[in-house]
C-alpha cells in the first residue's frame, strides 16, 4: 500500500513548499492544493482530508472492478496529485490537471509513477480529449468554478458514453466551517456548496449512482463523495 503520510508528502514537496512560502500568493496556492491540510499538526484535520481521498480511491476501484476495466482517468483539479499515485496500479493512465502543476510533477517523481501525466490547466484543452476518459474526477473543484454549467458540459464531452464522473465537495455546514477555521482557511472563494452542484448535475440529466458522506460516523457532514453517469440519448 502506498504511504501518504505527512512525512512522505513533506519529503516530496519540501523544496517546493519553501520556495512558495516566500511568494506573495504562495499561501493561497498551497491552500488551494490542500497542502496545509495534509501536513497539519492537528490529526483530525489530516484524517478528514485523507478520508476524502481514500473514499474517492475506493469508489474508483469499485467502479473499475464492476465494469471489468481500469481505463483512463482524468483528475481535474488534481492538487498535489496523490489520487493519480494511488490509482496508478488500477488504471491505464491518469491525466492530472491543475492550475499549478509543479507539486503533481514532484509527487509523480517521488513515487516513481510511470502512467501519470501531469498537465498545467493552461495547456489542457477540452477539445483535444473528446471521449477520451472512462473516469473523470473533480475533487473539491466545482465550488470554485465561475461558470458551472459550461464546465459540466466540458466534463460530459471528454467522458466516454459509459464513463463515470466522480465528484467531491464541501457541505459548507457549520461543522465544516468550524473545522475549516481550525485548519486556518477562510473559504471566501467558494461560490456554492456540494448540494448546489449535485442539483445542477441532476437538472442536466445526470444520474447519481452512489454517495458517501464524510465523516461517516458523525451526524454533521463535511464532504460528500458521489458517482454520476450521464443520461444517454
Amino acid at each position: 500500500m502506498i504511504s501518504i503520510s505527512r512525512q512522505e508528502i513533506r519529503s516530496a514537496l519540501e523544496q517546493y513548499i519553501v520556495s512558495l512560502s516566500i511568494m506573495p500568493e504562495g499561501k493561497h496556492q498551497l491552500d488551494e492544493m490542500a497542502v496545509p491540510s495534509y501536513l497539519h499538526g492537528n490529526p483530525l484535520v489530516r484524517w478528514i482530508i485523507r478520508e476524502r481521498l481514500w473514499a474517492l480511491h475506493h469508489i474508483l476501484c469499485k467502479e473499475g472492478k464492476k465494469r471489468g476495466k481500469g481505463g483512463c482517468l482524468l483528475d481535474f483539479g488534481c492538487g498535489i496529485g496523490l489520487l493519480g499515485v494511488m490509482q496508478s496500479a488500477y488504471v491505464e493512465k491518469t491525466v492530472a490537471v491543475d492550475l499549478v502543476i509543479e507539486p503533481a510533477k514532484l509527487i509523480k517523481e517521488h513515487y516513481r509513477v510511470e502512467n501519470m501525466m501531469p498537465i498545467a490547466a493552461v495547456d489542457f484543452h477540452w477539445s483535444d480529449w473528446q471521449n477520451a476518459f472512462d473516469h473523470v474526477v473533480a475533487a473539491d473543484v466545482l465550488e470554485h468554478v465561475d461558470n458551472l454549467d459550461s464546465f459540466l458540459d466540458n466534463i460530459a464531452s471528454v467522458l466516454r458514453p459509459e464513463g463515470r464522473f466522480f465528484l467531491s465537495g464541501p457541505t459548507e455546514s457549520w461543522f465544516y466551517g468550524l473545522c475549516r477555521k481550525i485548519a486556518g482557511f477562510t473559504g471566501e472563494y467558494h461560490h456554492r456548496n456540494i448540494y448546489d452542484i449535485e442539483k445542477q448535475l441532476s437538472d442536466k440529466g445526470w444520474h447519481r449512482t452512489e454517495v458517501k458522506a464524510i465523516p461517516w460516523f458523525l451526524p454533521f457532514k463535511m464532504f460528500r463523495v458521489s458517482v454520476w453517469k450521464r443520461k444517454l440519448p
